[in-house]
């Protein structure tokens, strides 16, 4: 709602464009990797509480579907680049692109991991499409990662990758208690990053505020 008409407002002007899919980017990771993380530490348990313990094999799925969830945060601002220069038959065949090979990989999972195969196919597709659609925006509007992005991904795509390792080999309670660690931190990490960018006078800054210990965790 907000930012698709931004950047459409702003698509003569390249520089401005890269600027705001840069912004888009930083906020979009540091909202969802926190829940990213907490999903991928707790997914055995959210099976249990929500299903039960036949269910248990759907969280390897689910640990799948969150690192193609992570593809997703990251590759969202880019294909809008497409539709805000009004390029609608690339935006086309881009979309119908990843969702054939999306079916091709589907298929290949299914004949060699069985259901897991389709929760791989997911993230091998955002694997896809990330490469695709930065290639298209480097192209439209010689987009470029800035330098405070790229230090996000340095950061979160390590911990994320940790995680998933972790929730893989190791005991259930051990890789749980790894998970909720490195959740705990990167939460920290990205509500005051979250809250430098939005600056004091935000309003929601200052309700935020208003929660014993933030503004404290802000001035860190």
């Amino acid at each position: 709602a907000d930012y698709y008409p931004r950047l459409t407002a702003i698509s003569r002007d390249h520089n401005a464009m890269r600027l705001l899919v840069n912004e888009q980017a930083e906020v979009g990771l540091l909202l969802a990797v926190p829940g990213l993380l907490a999903t991928l530490s707790l997914s055995p348990w959210i099976i249990l509480v929500f299903f039960s313990s036949e269910f248990l094999p759907a969280a390897a799925l689910l640990q799948w579907f969150v690192l193609g969830c992570l593809g997703r945060v990251i590759s969202w601002p880019l294909a809008m680049v497409m539709l805000a220069l009004a390029k609608s038959r690339s935006f086309f065949l881009t979309e119908t692109s990843a969702s054939l090979l999306h079916l091709g990989i589907i298929w290949i999972g299914l004949e060699f991991y069985g259901l897991e195969g389709v929760a791989i196919a997911f993230f091998s597709l955002y694997l896809f499409y990330f490469a695709l659609v930065y290639g298209l925006a480097r192209y439209f509007i010689a987009f470029r990662w800035e330098a405070a992005t790229a230090r996000l991904f340095c950061i979160f795509l390590p911990i994320v990758a940790g995680a998933f390792i972790a929730a893989r080999l190791l005991p259930l309670p051990l890789a749980t208690g790894v998970g909720l660690f490195m959740t705990t931190i990167t939460t920290i990490y990205c509500c005051r990053a979250l809250l430098q960018r939005l600056g004091d006078n935000n309003k929601l800054v200052q309700i935020a505020f208003q929660i014993p210990g933030l503004r404290w965790l802000s001035r860190l």
